[in-house]
């Protein structure tokens, strides 16, 4: 029996909703604003269950801080047993030196100089989990730097890595927190997998489950021009090191093959994907022109990868590091697995054109600097649907959460999960003010210069007005974004874009620092980007960000291949999938103001279609249908 939650100082929604999922199935979900106590009632919940082993998933590492901290505070008030385990993925224990150029290691953990294995004796080995397992439940996971703080915390050298320790410690703890990949991406799971089998019962907590959509790009792999030229020009450094011509490689071929079919593929896509904005994707229609041009490159690109070929080549590779030092050993093999990694890409995509198979797609794509060619899962739950299988085998239970909670359809058909209840919850947290223009419409009929500059005007009256604080502009796509960009007169903020290649967590500190110092701040986003999905501008607990500017209804663009076959595959209407994503991407933006119970902020709804009593800003909730603007 679970001791009293006097102690706790709960919320009255907090207790109903505990109660309610109590009397729930299998497959729950739980729908509680940011700030609203949504990551202590889950605990609580799976704590009344009296589950063996709970399993709480974040979208990101920085979101592990939440259950950690609630879990030391229910252990503190006696309301909780158990360690806690947190995971990370291994290229955040991994010296910069040791990753390439997509953050991916390069190193086998069974053969890095920094494993833990190389400092200590056997007998420290054995107790080495446990005392892992202690310094995880103790060291904020999210901390910068954490292989050197995990190492100190058991007494080895900075240098030591206990990567592999974090994950045995998984058997042993109470609580497990990491992000999504590490049970439901299919190349990872099984480092919790295997460590739970024999846990008896499990509870799964998907936290802002909205976010599942985003494990379909983490399983994509894609070819373009830029790859292929990149994938030539590694080669060419590697044969300056390794001497490519005594391993019977005529390099100098190979990278005139490679650079002839990128610029083949090139010429091709740029045909096809004539007026293809950024950020959209559309069908591959002659799959047979693709075909040819692909196979043509994986033909020059396996004699480089064979078996034989590529222990010659690390054989190579390792007698650089006696001569010239690691870091050329090191620069080597990036070299060398950019070129594997092209091969896998190529292949994988060669593979699904010979033999298609359901619930996947072939795409052309169009990123900022990059055009091509990219095979992906088209719904989330393709990505992990063989293992929720296997946790449904293991009598494993969820909860989904969300402070914008999908509809139950949406869950079913895009996520996978048949919820028996969901439970909803909106106390009513800090003030939002709406406000709406209808002057306004981002419908795609209507989009010309002259909208694109009265969105640009209006905008920028409304940042000319605002007090010093970070103004929050969400735009429906990028094509729209830069195209009202050119119309903004902003000159007394300092202004950061989506597309900007900065590291989100530079941008946040400088926007903090500016507001600090009494000047505005505008973050032009878009939609569903890195900076309405994982920003948080706060000083202390308070949110910075005081105006959110929806530049106009953010709804997919219904001509995207990818979300056309969303569509098919779920057996969703187009317009109801539309209305959905619209939906979770608005109120996910306006989110990212209101943190905490006594956060602020002033929402303007840039778009004829938000306003009047049928509008979507009294169907999805911003206002009360008599409330007037």
């Amino acid at each position: 029996m679970m001791p009293s939650l006097s102690t706790l100082n709960l919320y009255p929604w907090q207790l109903e909703a505990l109660n309610e999922l109590l009397r729930g199935g299998r497959v729950n979900a739980l729908s509680m604003p940011t700030g609203s106590g949504k990551t202590l009632t889950a605990l609580l919940y799976a704590l009344r269950l009296g589950v063996d082993k709970i399993i709480f998933l974040t979208r990101t590492i920085n979101e592990e801080r939440a259950p950690w901290n609630e879990w030391r505070g229910l252990l503190r008030n006696g309301v909780a047993e158990g360690d806690v385990a947190s995971l990370h993925g291994k290229s955040h224990f991994c010296p910069e030196e040791l990753l390439d150029d997509d953050g991916d290691p390069i190193e086998d953990c069974a053969k890095c100089e920094f494993n833990a294995d190389n400092f200590v004796n056997l007998g420290r080995m054995l107790s080495l989990v446990n005392d892992v397992l202690v310094a995880m439940g103790n060291i904020d996971p999210t901390v910068r730097g954490i292989r050197e703080a995990y190492a100190r915390a058991v007494a080895l050298p900075e240098k030591a890595c206990v990567y592999q320790y974090t994950k045995d410690a998984v058997k042993d703890a109470k609580l497990i927190i990491g992000p999504y990949p590490y049970l439901l991406l299919p190349q990872v799971s099984d480092a919790v997998i295997n460590r739970i089998r024999d846990s008896g019962s499990i509870l799964v907590i998907i936290d802002e489950a909205h976010n599942l959509d985003g494990l379909t790009d983490l399983m994509s792999v894609r070819v373009s021009r830029e790859r292929l030229i990149e994938t030539a020009n590694a080669l060419d450094e590697l044969c300056h090191w390794v001497y490519c011509p005594t391993l019977k490689i005529n390099h100098e071929e190979i990278i005139g093959a490679l650079h002839a079919i990128a610029y083949d593929l090139g010429l091709m896509l740029d045909y096809w994907a004539r007026g293809l904005e950024v950020g959209l994707t559309m069908h591959v229609n002659d799959k047979e022109a693709v075909r040819m041009i692909l196979r043509s490159a994986l033909n020059v690109l396996n004699p480089l990868v064979d078996d034989e070929m590529e222990d010659e080549v690390m054989k190579r590779i390792e007698g650089l590091k006696k001569v010239f030092g690691k870091k050329v050993y090191n620069d080597n093999r990036k070299l060398y697995q950019k070129i594997k990694k092209t091969h896998h890409a190529v292949s994988s995509i060669l593979d699904y054109i010979d033999n298609p198979h359901e619930g996947w797609g072939i795409y052309i794509y169009r990123e900022k600097t990059r055009l091509g060619i990219m095979l992906r899962p088209i719904l989330a739950k393709e990505v992990y649907k063989w293992i929720l299988e296997e946790l449904y085998n293991l009598n494993a239970m969820f909860l989904l959460m969300s402070g914008t909670l999908p509809s139950p359809e949406y869950i079913e058909h895009v996520y996978g999960f048949k919820v028996d209840k969901i439970v909803a919850k909106n106390p009513r947290l800090g003030a939002i003010r709406v406000k709406i223009d209808g002057s306004l419409t981002s419908k795609f009929e209507k989009r010309n210069k002259e909208m694109y500059e009265k969105y640009g005007k209006r905008i920028s009256k409304i940042v000319k007005k605002a007090k010093p604080s970070v103004i929050l502009v969400v735009y429906p796509s990028y094509g729209f974004m830069r195209n009202v960009l050119p119309y903004l007169n902003v000159e007394d903020a300092e202004v950061f874009n989506e597309d900007e290649t900065r590291e989100l967590n530079t941008i946040i500190n400088s926007a903090v620092k500016a507001v600090k110092e009494g000047r505005k701040v505008v973050l032009n986003a878009v939609a569903g980007g890195r900076f309405t999905e994982g920003i948080e501008v706060k000083d202390g607990e308070r949110s910075l960000i005081k105006y959110i500017i929806i530049a106009g209804v953010p709804y997919p663009n219904p001509k995207d291949a990818v979300f056309q076959d969303m569509a098919k595959a779920s057996g969703l209407e187009p317009r109801v999938l539309m209305r959905e994503i619209g939906r979770i991407r608005t109120l996910q933006a306006i989110g990212r103001g209101v943190r905490g119970l006594k956060d602020n902020v002033t929402v303007w709804l840039l778009d004829e279609r938000f306003d009047g009593p049928r509008g979507l800003a009294v169907k999805w909730g911003l206002v009360k249908p008599a409330s007037g603007h």
